[in-house]
């Protein structure tokens, strides 16, 4: 506690050192007494609870004093240059990150929608003929990646997939020669595209005698 007007030795020090602060503050004790004048205070006057109550508390080693900004910044010609600086750092800093941003979002929205336009044709390719195998070229260690070689794999255990099963649809198990399925198949191709270029077609038949005997012999 002191006597008001007479503030400790540290604390008259650090209000000397604000004689002309950049902001101009108005300080008092604990008991609301102005030790730093400003706007319609004088020293001496003594503060309302809810004048203390809007200022702050600030501790000079063991003494603590409350402070409160009034009136308008007391800003020098080298505090402006030094704002306009500050300012002028920022904006060039935040254009240069927005242009980065965008630059990188560009580029990275580039390469994402290649990316899902491969998939999707080698997709839609995949829905027009299983049978042929459609690759996927994807460099890249992210979730896209992980998915296209996802598909690759699927790909091409659906292409194995259906040339096995087309065999077995095309030729007997036991001869290993097609059977009249895929003679019909070929049969209508050929006339297809015979009729398509006008070119004769012909059809040779041939009657193996006794066939049963080897069915009979090589047969299990």
């Amino acid at each position: 506690m002191f006597a008001a007007g007479e503030p400790p030795l540290e604390i008259t020090e650090s209000l000397h050192r604000l004689k002309n602060p950049p902001f101009r503050h108005l300080v008092a004790d604990k008991n609301g007494i102005v030790l730093q004048a400003a706007g319609e205070f004088v020293v001496g006057d003594k503060l309302s609870r809810e004048q203390m109550k809007t200022c702050l508390p600030i501790y000079v080693n063991e003494s603590v004093v409350y402070a409160k900004s009034i009136g308008d910044a007391n800003i020098t010609a080298e505090d402006r240059v030094y704002l306009e600086a500050v300012k002028e750092a920022l904006i060039n800093g935040a254009s240069l990150s927005l242009i980065c941003s965008l630059v990188l979002g560009l580029s990275f929205g580039n390469s994402l929608s290649r990316t899902l336009n491969t998939l999707t044709r080698a997709i839609r390719k995949l829905k027009e003929s299983s049978e042929e195998v459609h690759h996927v070229s994807v460099s890249s260690n992210d979730e896209l990646g992980e998915l296209a070689e996802s598909f690759n794999e699927m790909n091409m255990e659906l292409a194995c997939a259906h040339r096995q099963l087309r065999e077995l649809s095309t030729k007997d198990p036991l001869t290993n020669l097609y059977n009249r399925r895929y003679f019909n198949e070929q049969a209508k191709n050929q006339l297809e595209q015979s009729a398509r270029y006008a070119q004769p077609l012909s059809i040779m038949i041939g009657d193996l005698d006794h066939f049963k005997l080897i069915n009979d012999m090589y047969s299990p």
